[in-house]
C-alpha cells in the first residue's frame, strides 16, 4: 500500500467524501440552536451595539480630522481606541436647544 491509498481526508479524497456529514450536521438540533443563537441574539446585540459607535466614528472622523483615516488611527496609537472613544462622546452635546426643541417637538 502506497501513502496515499492510507489517507482518508479531505486533501486526498475531497470534500465530496464528506457529504453525508455535512448532511447530518445540518440537520443536528445543536446546528439549528446555534443559528437560532447567532440570528437572534448575537447578530442583533452586534448591531445595537456598533452601530452607533460606527456611525459616532465617521463624524468625529469628518470633523475633527478631515475625513483622513490616517490621522484618527495616529491619534488611535497615541490615546487608545477606548480613550478616543469616550473624547469622541465627550465632544457630543445633546443638551443644546435645538436637540431640546426637536425631542419636545416631536413628542408634542
Amino acid at each position: 500500500m502506497d501513502v496515499e491509498s492510507k489517507e482518508n481526508g479531505v486533501i486526498s479524497n475531497g470534500f465530496h467524501g464528506y457529504k453525508e456529514g455535512y448532511k447530518t450536521l445540518e440537520n443536528s438540533e445543536m446546528n439549528r440552536r446555534l443559528t437560532n443563537l447567532f440570528n437572534k441574539l448575537i447578530l442583533p446585540l452586534a448591531l445595537v451595539g456598533l452601530t452607533p459607535q460606527i456611525v459616532m466614528l465617521y463624524w468625529y472622523t469628518n470633523v475633527k480630522f478631515a475625513g483622513s483615516y490616517s490621522t484618527l488611527i495616529a491619534h488611535f496609537r497615541s490615546d487608545s481606541v477606548l480613550g478616543t472613544i469616550v473624547a469622541m462622546w465627550n465632544e457630543l452635546s445633546i443638551f443644546n436647544t435645538f436637540t431640546v426643541g426637536v425631542i419636545f417637538g416631536y413628542f408634542a
